[in-house]
């Protein structure tokens, strides 16, 4: 599945920085990402995701840590994706 290119908020980035459990927490979020198992996602919008991989459609598939979740968004063209605590949303 194309991603384009990978970006992350400040507050990921400082988080992962913090707290290597939650490190390997988004690296294996990505990787169930590429492989297209969209975590905690809702049913319905599990199966727009899994259109949307082959159309000019968003996807957005969500991931929960402990007390935070995570959304991981793949812009309309595939272009670029970016990871997100939802409140930033």
């Amino acid at each position: 599945m194309k991603i384009g290119n990978l970006y992350m908020t400040r507050n990921i980035n400082d988080k992962m920085a913090n707290d290597s459990a939650f490190a390997k927490f988004i690296l294996n979020a990505i990787l169930k990402y590429k492989n297209q198992d969209w975590g905690d996602t809702c049913l319905e919008d599990k199966k727009l995701n899994n259109k949307a991989v082959n159309t000019d459609n968003q996807i957005v598939a969500k991931y929960k840590y402990k007390n935070n979740s995570i959304f991981i968004i793949t812009e309309w063209n595939k272009e670029y994706t970016t990871i997100l605590f939802c409140d930033e949303y």
